[in-house]
């Protein structure tokens, strides 16, 4: 019997490397089996799908679409169902097959179109071939879509960054994330991002992400954000669960052939330090209305000293970056952390 408490409107889809034909099998077995098992358990209304891998990974187009099959009875009332593309797994005929699936965003997991490090990652395809396939999915009917860029990667310069962001430019990108390759934050570069996509029209809605307009901002990231309820689904995938008034971390383990899952009770000290960190990814903040207030009082004097400092501020219970607070978001989330008062 599913409980009807637990609604889940955000799933999540891991797609492993696979080697070997009797392993795709097991993994389709094991897929198969685990949505059966959360359909059943809980309410699937979904809002937002995304099926995510590996650099590595590389369906088959019989597989591809086995896989579509799968998830379509759940995406009649989706609003964003999302495939992740790396160049080794998509072509001109996957794309046709995942528009025939309702499939409305793509997420090109290009890195950088530099040249000395296109070879590096995906040696089948330079920048021009990048280009063109995603110009070809434009072709297709996919409007929506994203380019996920790194910087600080090794001996990469202001100029390939730019450049980067001119193709994407050129592409006319309605979406960028732009993250970087190690812990280590360094704000010139950051700001030579933000300049360029602030010049250009793009709104720095999340940390990571810049879109044209509102409608091309991703619902995923901002479902995982606020932490509404969401399912993990294949080996090494996370879920998200409150449910019955407690919250739970559900890890599976990085099995192909047979994953399983852990579950972790979070306290309600742990809850809201994750609310903290997460809603302040987003350029609108967090509503503190709904959240535990006798914990509140617990973080309250560091959130007392992060709005003295000017890097937070509250308005209308809605918590928020400062400007400054957006551009040291690093330092605040340390702080949350280590809940250094």
């Amino acid at each position: 019997m599913k409980r009807q408490l637990v609604i889940i409107q955000h799933l999540y889809v891991h797609i492993p490397p696979f080697k070997e034909e009797p392993v795709v099998n097991d993994y389709f077995k094991n897929l198969t089996n685990e949505l059966s098992m959360i359909n059943q358990q809980y309410e699937l209304k979904l809002k937002t799908l995304y099926l995510g891998s590996e650099i590595t990974t590389n369906l088959t187009l019989v597989d591809l679409e086995r896989l579509l099959q799968l998830f379509l009875p759940f995406t009649n009332d989706i609003t964003e169902y999302s495939f992740e593309c790396h160049f080794a797994n998509i072509n001109n005929a996957k794309m046709v097959l995942l528009k025939q699936f309702n499939v409305n965003r793509l997420v090109w997991k290009v890195i950088t179109f530099q040249e000395q490090w296109t070879n590096k990652v995906c040696s089948n395809f330079n920048v021009q071939a990048k280009i063109a396939l995603i110009a070809d999915a434009i072709k297709t009917g996919f409007t929506n879509f994203s380019i996920d860029l790194k910087y600080h990667l090794p001996k990469q310069t202001i100029t390939d960054i730019t450049n980067d962001l001119l193709i994407c430019q050129k592409l006319a990108a309605p979406h960028i994330s732009y993250d970087s390759n190690n812990k280590t934050l360094n704000l010139a570069v950051k700001k030579v991002i933000n300049n360029f996509l602030t010049i250009h029209n793009y709104d720095n809605y999340e940390y990571y992400s810049y879109c044209l307009a509102p409608q091309f901002q991703s619902q995923q990231t901002i479902a995982y954000c606020l932490l509404k309820n969401y399912y993990g689904l294949g080996p090494n995938a996370t879920s998200y669960l409150k449910t019955d008034h407690k919250t739970w971390i559900i890890k599976n383990s990085n099995n192909i052939k047979a994953w399983i899952p852990k579950m972790f009770l979070c306290s309600a000290t742990e809850v809201l330090q994750t609310q903290l960190m997460q809603g302040l990814l987003l350029r609108k903040g967090l509503s503190l209305s709904k959240v535990n207030q006798q914990e509140l009082t617990y973080w309250q004097p560091l959130i007392n000293k992060l709005i003295a400092k000017n890097q937070l501020m509250m308005k209308n219970q809605q918590l928020f970056c400062t400007n400054d607070g957006w551009t040291l978001l690093n330092e605040v989330l340390i702080a949350i952390i280590t809940n250094n008062k």
